[in-house]
């Protein structure tokens, strides 16, 4: 049989969001540096650097640029955080979230259950759930405009995404994926309800995310 998740969970944990850093540059007290690719980075959230650990001050998505404590001469190679794990009823995920240590929750995530998983004929080697992923992270619900939750999160959280879009088109452990990947841009991760927007948030926080459904078809018996 397919554990669909523990296969997503090491999907999610062996994600490779490393990159070059291409500009450094300091003011005496911090140094400014340019990645090949930001992700989700954001301020408060720690980054690898040649394989030091380094607190992030300021980050720009647009840009992938940010700015880090100290000083750096020169700076090769990055490691951005994965995003935490989550999963079942949005009750049950909202319980581990509660329970869980404030530095192992953000960035979050979140597979959706029930499932539907498609089993095809009786000889085949394949399970296709439907998923419904959720990337959230924490967002300012009193004084954020639109347009701050889509420079401040909306583009990190995409970034972050296309990155798992791309990667699972190369996972061991899944088969070609024909499906569409479908985003929702959520600024507020709550119950919407018509004409009214957002309402209660499903993990008792205030975040922002991007949802995604997709059909991943995954090897019953994977030599993984």
């Amino acid at each position: 049989m397919v554990d669909v998740v523990k296969t997503i969970s090491e999907f999610v944990a062996g994600l490779d969001l490393s990159g070059k850093v291409l500009q450094v540059s300091d003011d005496g007290t911090n140094t400014t540096l340019m990645l090949e690719n930001s992700y989700h980075l954001r301020a408060f959230m720690p980054i690898k650097i040649d394989g030091a650990d380094y607190k992030v001050l300021t980050a720009n998505a647009s840009t992938s640029t940010i700015t880090i404590e100290g000083v750096l001469l020169t700076a090769e190679l990055y490691q951005v955080p994965n995003p935490f794990f989550f999963w079942g009823s949005f009750y049950l995920a909202n319980v581990d979230f509660g329970l869980r240590e404030d530095e192992q929750r953000l960035p979050m995530f979140y597979m959706n259950q029930p499932l539907r998983e498609d089993w095809g004929n009786y000889e085949s080697q394949i399970v296709t759930p439907d998923f419904y992923f959720l990337i959230g992270d924490h967002a300012n619900y009193d004084d954020w405009q639109t347009a701050d939750y889509y420079e401040k999160r909306q583009i990190g959280l995409t970034k972050l995404a296309w990155a798992i879009r791309e990667q699972a088109q190369k996972h061991k452990a899944f088969g070609t994926i024909t499906s569409s990947w479908t985003i929702e841009k959520l600024n507020k991760l709550g119950d919407y309800l018509p004409k009214a927007g957002a309402d209660n948030s499903l993990f008792n926080h205030t975040l922002t995310g991007v949802g995604i459904r997709v059909s991943i078809p995954i090897y019953n018996q994977c030599n993984c």
